[in-house]
């Protein structure tokens, strides 16, 4: 099974003056894998990194999809030209998903723990008694 029919290209070399990689995908050429900036997924992943910063930063899945897959959207990205100011474009950053250790407990949940902390004292309290 060959790269491209895995969906990862190993094509950053250089691009035409369109925008257009060598391989003849429309991937922007800072569009890489964490670890190696030469290799890109073919289609949407968070597995795709932009190259241009330092360090490379996780893009978001609808960045890739509206820019850094459409040769004519990612010549226009300021961070492809170099005309960001510090601040990455609207909706650029990856975000992980929620983590759920984070995350309040819900009423639902801190009342099942309410009932289960009161079992376990009614449990102990009764074992006490009959010693």
């Amino acid at each position: 099974m060959t790269t491209s029919q895995l969906g990862i290209s190993s094509q950053h070399e250089d691009t035409h003056p369109e925008g257009e990689a060598q391989t003849g995908f429309n991937i922007c050429p800072f569009l890489g894998m964490e670890d190696d900036p030469q290799t890109s997924f073919l289609f949407t992943s968070p597995g795709n990194f932009c190259h241009r910063l330092k360090p490379p930063k996780a893009v978001s899945i609808g960045y890739q999809g509206a820019t850094c897959f459409d040769s004519k959207a990612f010549v226009k990205c300021p961070i492809y030209q170099k005309k960001w100011d510090g601040t990455l474009p609207e909706g650029f950053r990856h975000r992980n998903g929620n983590n759920s250790s984070q995350q309040p407990l819900t009423p639902p949940r801190w009342v099942i723990l309410l009932l289960l902390l009161s079992l376990i004292l009614l449990g102990i309290s009764a074992y006490m008694s009959l010693l």
